[in-house]
């Protein structure tokens, strides 16, 4: 399951600092999670992921997009159990990026910037992504600044 949170006025205004004359900009956490736990993901859900995010892209073109990749166990497609945090999360970090990446070359009328974040020690990194558009690069620098602070 794929969801967006976006963030009212207030929290965009208070919490992240955003000035007030881009306050109408739409600020949207990407969440995914994952219904059936004892499943893996085929990578049709992937690619399915991917392009129902692109659409929300479009139906929210004046919108700042965050992602940072979970850290929860899994097991890969070869059967390895990934328990390591650090581990688990940059393969998935990987894994969606060059899915997003095939799927975006599609879509080159969106124009999407990308801000990628890493924070943490050598081994304990969180690994985020924040996409917008063009006319909100003056403050895609206090956006990634949160996610920063939030996961250093």
């Amino acid at each position: 399951m794929v969801a967006l949170c976006f963030h009212d006025r207030r929290y965009k205004e208070e919490v992240l600092n955003i000035p007030p004359e881009y306050s109408a900009t739409e600020i949207a956490d990407i969440s995914i999670e994952k219904a059936d736990m004892d499943r893996g993901l085929a990578y049709t859900a992937f690619v399915a992921m991917n392009q129902w995010l692109l659409e929300r892209v479009r139906e929210h073109p004046n919108a700042v997009f965050t992602f940072i990749c979970s850290t929860d166990p899994f097991e890969n497609n070869s059967g390895e159990e990934i328990k390591d945090g650090a581990e688990a999360q940059n393969y998935r970090w990987r894994l969606f990026n060059r899915l997003y990446d095939r799927v975006s070359a599609i879509h080159k009328d969106l124009k999407l910037n990308i801000q990628d974040i890493v924070v943490g020690p050598e081994g304990y990194e969180s690994h985020a992504r924040a996409f917008y558009p063009d006319i909100h690069q003056p403050i895609i620098h206090i956006i990634t600044a949160n996610l920063t602070e939030k996961y250093t």
